[in-house]
């Protein structure tokens, strides 16, 4: 019964290896606008033996707890106030289908700040920020929780 134990710990162990060696080696490519993630293909293995599942899955909730977690995030100008309000993580005290570039810019003019890249919108528990801009659209908003 002991062996069956370290063998059935020693491969949850191996394959969790394996599935965080390829989540770093490849992580260029794993974590930009277009995602390939290359590790995630270890997540079959559960369906030939059970170790795999102590294997990655813990792997995935224990180690990488706060690797997704973030102190802002970058959504794009078109996108409405309740959809980042939900991806960020924040409250935004806007009205929910209003596009985020129209709440910055919005905000902007009111307080007669000029709308380009860089210009901040200050809220109690986060912050709006112009991160790119194309023919005085904006494109991208970044959102910044307060910490």
């Amino acid at each position: 019964m002991k062996n069956k134990n370290i063998s059935f710990m020693t491969q949850a162990a191996m394959i969790a290896a394996i599935y965080v060696v390829l989540t770093y080696v490849f992580a260029p490519f794993s974590f930009g606008e277009v995602q390939v993630r290359i590790s995630e293909a270890l997540t079959i293995l559960p369906v030939f033996t059970p170790a795999a599942i102590a294997g990655l899955f813990a792997i995935r909730k224990y180690l990488f707890c706060n690797f997704d977690e973030s102190d802002h995030i970058i959504c794009r100008g078109s996108q409405t106030v309740r959809h980042a309000n939900l991806i960020a993580g924040v409250k935004i005290p806007e009205e929910s289908n209003c596009l985020l570039r129209d709440v910055v810019a919005r905000q902007l003019v009111s307080k007669e700040k000029s709308i380009s890249i860089g210009a901040c919108i200050y809220y109690k528990d986060c912050a709006l920020r112009i991160d790119n801009m194309r023919d005085d659209l904006i494109t991208r908003v970044e959102v910044i929780k307060t910490l």
